[in-house]
């Protein structure tokens, strides 16, 4: 946004009507809009797809870091109570305390219904973030926008997700791999000229 409001405080200066001065403010709202993904309604959608899965899967992190302590809360109230009250006194010490937390967490974080919600959450984000990537090279390729060109390489700057979809992401904007070793990436950094 900034670089656009830039440009059009830079052209105002310059607009010798109430024309030129609405053709300016038109101009910077159409390019902020463009370049915010927000007047592509294809973009839109998908970016939002992305978002709510983060955002569910966040909330699902947080309730279950919920879950696991009110059980230790719970479990710590039980085990005061099965003491006498002198013994109590004198408690379990800190590093008993940390290994049951992590003995609780490592449990639950081990059950089989919570690796399934992590994997289903990995594919969705990794599917959505590959179709995403998809519409904004066709978008990018369509319509000459070098701001969604520029998105695609930042999002898959290292190839992965052209490495993860090549059936979906098999075009001309594709990611190039990087050099898996120092020679390949000696060899590919001598090819490159020199200014």
């Amino acid at each position: 946004l900034e670089p656009n409001w830039h440009t059009m405080v830079s052209k105002l200066k310059q607009s010798k009507s109430v024309d030129e001065v609405l053709h300016v403010h038109d101009a910077f709202l159409d390019s902020c809009l463009t370049q915010c993904l927000l007047n592509n309604q294809q973009l839109f959608k998908t970016l939002t797809r992305l978002m709510t899965t983060c955002l569910i899967f966040a909330e699902q992190i947080k309730r279950s870091a919920a879950h696991i302590r009110s059980n230790l809360k719970y479990k710590g109230r039980e085990s005061r109570r099965s003491r006498n009250w002198k013994d109590s006194r004198a408690g379990p010490g800190r590093l008993q305390k940390i290994e049951n937390e992590s003995k609780h967490a490592r449990d639950m974080v081990l059950a089989e219904g919570y690796d399934k919600m992590i994997l289903a959450f990995d594919t969705k984000f990794s599917t959505t973030v590959g179709q995403f990537i998809k519409i904004l090279r066709s978008k990018s390729n369509a319509h000459y926008d070098h701001h969604l060109s520029n998105l695609c390489t930042r999002l898959d700057y290292n190839g992965f997700y052209t490495r993860a979809f090549p059936e979906v992401l098999d075009d001309a904007y594709a990611a190039m791999p990087a050099p898996a070793t120092a020679k390949e990436y000696a060899k590919c950094s001598a090819h490159v000229p020199r200014s």
